[in-house]
């Protein structure tokens, strides 16, 4: 009798889905592409946000009450793992920065394409161990994935190999991992503005290390930036690191450069 329960039970089983709960989009997109259908995601926040927002005490159980809490590393979404904690002491917790070498204790590793295989493996592993009888299922995917770590490196490998534009100035240290990636040197612009006397070194700066473009934050300093791009004559690049289709995000910043 138990073995006929089992084999009524398995096709159950196996169809059942899981819950995982992500920060933002970003990761919501990664978990999915590996996980499709078997999971379902709860999501903090439609986007990325810096500071934490306000969260019902019912909304922030619903959140806990997943199998898993999947973040990037990053320090807003740290705030939350002792929450869920409190409402769900069975969460699992996983960081996805795990077996990556940061550096400088840079968080935004996963522009370098490279560190996205490490970001798919532990997503994989994560839902193996949760749910070992759709493994195979998870393992397709996350070859998918691969795949398109693989095409995607190489397209912009091939980009920024023909450009022309080797320098750049950057506002932040979002772009340190991609950079290091594809052998681009950039400067740093902190966020201050040109005094007077100092524009006549910035321009020699420029034109000595033919730095053509500016990359900053989208929806933050463009004024500044703008000011920059206009004394010395260079392009800009708005970008934003935190898009959730990460593949066209990193091929579109590419053709930015390279154009």
């Amino acid at each position: 009798m138990k073995k006929i329960a089992l084999f009524l039970l398995l096709p159950i089983i196996l169809l059942a889905k899981f819950q995982v709960t992500t920060y933002f989009p970003l990761e919501t997109y990664i978990a999915k592409y590996i996980g499709k259908k078997q999971i379902r995601v709860k999501q903090i926040n439609n986007r990325y946000l810096a500071e934490k927002r306000e969260i019902s005490e019912f909304e922030l159980s619903k959140l806990a009450d997943v199998k898993t809490y999947i973040y990037l590393g990053l320090d807003p979404e740290k705030h939350y793992i002792e929450i869920f904690k409190k409402y769900n002491p069975y969460i699992r917790i996983l960081d996805l920065s795990k077996n990556v070498k940061l550096m400088n204790d840079n968080p935004y590793y996963w522009m370098d394409p490279f560190n996205l295989r490490v970001v798919a493996k532990n997503i994989y592993e994560e839902f193996c161990s949760i749910d070992r009888y759709n493994c195979h299922f998870y393992k397709k995917n996350y070859d998918l994935f691969l795949g398109e770590i693989d095409k995607t490196f190489l397209i912009i490998k091939n980009k920024l190999l023909n450009s022309e534009v080797q320098n750049l100035y950057v506002m932040g240290n979002y772009w340190d991992y991609f950079a290091k990636r594809f052998r681009l040197r950039l400067h740093d612009r902190k966020k201050d503005h040109i005094k007077a006397d100092e524009l006549n070194n910035f321009l020699k700066e420029t034109q000595e290390k033919n730095i053509l473009k500016l990359i900053y934050l989208m929806g933050d300093s463009y004024e500044l930036a703008s000011a920059i791009s206009n004394s010395v004559g260079i392009g800009l690049i708005e970008h934003d690191p935190f898009e959730e289709k990460i593949f066209f995000n990193l091929k579109l910043l590419s053709q930015e450069i390279s154009k």
